[in-house]
């Protein structure tokens, strides 16, 4: 497994939103949520993910119903989730 899902996995740093009726921006909004609560994103970081996508289309979706919603186009002081 590639580094980078390790560190997701052991950091529990994903969601799993199946049979949920949802917007795509919920969704999105929900996916943050663990790492809103451990302190590795702010609170309003789905707000520049969902603007991201609004920008360059759904790039985080990896295949149907499977998505890794994150953004790089504006500076985070408070993410350290990654490396």
């Amino acid at each position: 497994m590639s580094k980078i899902l390790e560190k997701i996995i052991e950091k529990k740093h994903f969601a799993f939103l199946h049979d949920q009726d949802l917007s795509w921006q919920e969704a999105v909004r929900l996916s943050t949520l663990p790492l809103v609560e451990d302190g590795s994103v702010s609170r309003d970081y789905y707000k520049q993910i969902v603007e991201c996508i609004e920008k360059h289309g759904p790039y985080v979706v990896l295949e149907h119903n499977i998505a890794m919603p994150h953004t790089t186009e504006k500076p985070i002081s408070s993410l350290l989730s990654l490396p």
